[in-house]
């Protein structure tokens, strides 16, 4: 059985993925919303997200 892949991704109405633009608490009820009803059984997030969001800005050792 092949997996089945989605794509959930959240942008700026501008295209630029520059995230301090977004403001310190951006409303991002709809997107996590959405996300739920996928039922995922996993997730994958790139080095920068995990680093930012997961390191709390702390570099690696």
């Amino acid at each position: 059985m092949k997996p089945r892949v989605i794509c959930h991704m959240m942008s700026s109405l501008d295209g630029r993925t520059i995230l301090s633009r977004w403001g310190d608490s951006p409303n991002t009820k709809e997107y996590e919303t959405t996300a739920a009803t996928f039922e995922a059984q996993a997730w994958l997030c790139g080095r920068v997200t995990m680093e930012k969001d997961f390191t709390h800005g702390l570099t690696p050792t």
